[in-house]
């Protein structure tokens, strides 16, 4: 039996394995519950190294970290300390965010989530790719290109902006891709 998603057909897996399951359980463990076990564990070595700073999808605070090493920026000491992720030496305050690409990225896909601030000084955009969460672009972008930018979103009062080449390479914007990687890279 296959499975559609999208252009490409999948082979559909079972579900279990014989791999051991939690002490009192009476059957083998499921590859969900296999990966989302092995992806808990990598959640708190990740938090224990300080990459991330919640149990949360650790894509944001990934990006948000990484910009903070490129930019010898510091964090905002709660994650609740919106709508600016970190503090740069000189003082601006940069909002973050992290999205996931597929190799033919959709309009969907390159539209940041609604926002409903504008107490921050640049955005930093870090796109990452799908498969491997390689930093494919990033670009810190002044506020006033973002308001340009950004369209309403009337249903929860906020904003969004859709990160085209021409907002990403804004004259006023800097492309932070290289320094990101060798961030990544110096993990």
């Amino acid at each position: 039996m296959a499975a559609t998603a999208g252009p490409h057909r999948r082979e559909q897996r079972p579900m279990t394995t014989e791999s051991p399951a939690p002490a009192g359980s009476p059957r083998p463990r499921s590859v969900a519950e296999l990966l989302l076990s092995a992806y808990a564990s990598i959640l708190a070595e990740l938090r224990r190294c300080g990459v991330v700073r919640s149990g949360e999808s650790p894509l944001a605070d990934y990006a948000a970290w990484l910009v903070a090493r490129a930019l010898g920026g510091t964090l905002a000491r709660t994650v609740s300390e919106r709508p600016w992720d970190l503090l740069l030496p000189n003082g601006r305050r940069v909002q973050v965010e992290a999205l996931v690409l597929a190799d033919r990225p959709t309009g969907d896909q390159l539209c940041t989530a609604p926002s409903h601030s504008w107490d921050f000084d640049l955005g930093a955009f870090v796109l990452f790719r799908d498969r491997d969460y390689w930093v494919y672009r990033a670009a810190l972008v002044p506020r006033e290109a973002l308001r340009v930018a950004a369209r309403p979103v009337q249903h929860v009062g906020g904003w969004r902006v859709q990160l085209s080449p021409a907002l990403l390479g804004h004259p006023d914007a800097e492309d932070l891709s290289e320094r990101l990687r060798a961030a990544a890279g110096a993990a």
